[in-house]
């Protein structure tokens, strides 16, 4: 029985080692770009690297560690004042949307306890408790968060964990970007290596 790839032989579209080689690359990380295209798509030769993504984060990243750097203490105080605001009422907001849903909860809750089940339904009554029970938002946990969100910060301190956070993400996205030129460098030239030996071998295509 044939392969996914020797079933391109029996089929006729290959009839050439060197083009049985190339498709046979699909099954190495050379090909890893394209790993879900089908095998009928052919493997590049040179390959771009991919960071746009990166490139993105780290001018974010940089972007933001400018500003900070420009900014006054009274305006990172202001900006300190207004995410604890900001946080304080998502924090009630979010509370108040698990008191409502938990309300949802508890009227089935009473009303499934109500149900005066026959016997060869006990589980299911059973069963629907225990999910409800473990699918109730936990408003002890909203209390925590909220007690959280109102707590007073160290300003100074926070500014220098927001700046060595940044910095981590600059260096990281860095990294990301050079490792990513380096292996689309290294693929491409895997590629033209292969394509001269098959040159060689097997003369122009």
């Amino acid at each position: 029985m044939p392969t996914g790839y020797t079933c391109f032989i029996e089929d006729g579209d290959i009839t050439t080692g060197r083009d049985f080689i190339l498709l046979c690359t699909r099954a190495f990380g050379i090909a890893m770009d394209i790993r879900d295209e089908p095998l009928t798509v052919p493997t590049p030769t040179v390959f771009v690297p991919d960071v746009k993504y990166h490139t993105e984060c780290l001018k974010k990243a940089v972007d933001e560690k400018a500003r900070l750097a420009d900014m006054t203490k009274e305006e990172w105080h202001a900006e300190c004042v207004k995410d604890r605001e900001k946080r304080i009422a998502e924090t009630k907001k979010h509370y108040e949307d698990d008191l409502e849903l938990d309300k949802k909860y508890l009227k089935v809750k009473r009303e499934v306890e109500e149900w005066n089940a026959p016997d060869n339904c006990k589980e299911i009554k059973k069963f629907a408790l225990e999910q409800i029970k473990i699918s109730r938002p936990d408003l002890s946990h909203d209390h925590e968060r909220m007690a959280l969100a109102e707590q007073e910060i160290d300003e100074d301190e926070r500014f220098d964990v927001h700046m060595k956070s940044l910095e981590r993400d600059i260096t990281y996205h860095q990294e990301r970007i050079a490792e990513e030129i380096k292996r689309a460098k290294e693929k491409t030239q895997f590629m033209k290596e292969l394509c001269d030996s098959l040159k060689e071998s097997f003369g122009e295509e």
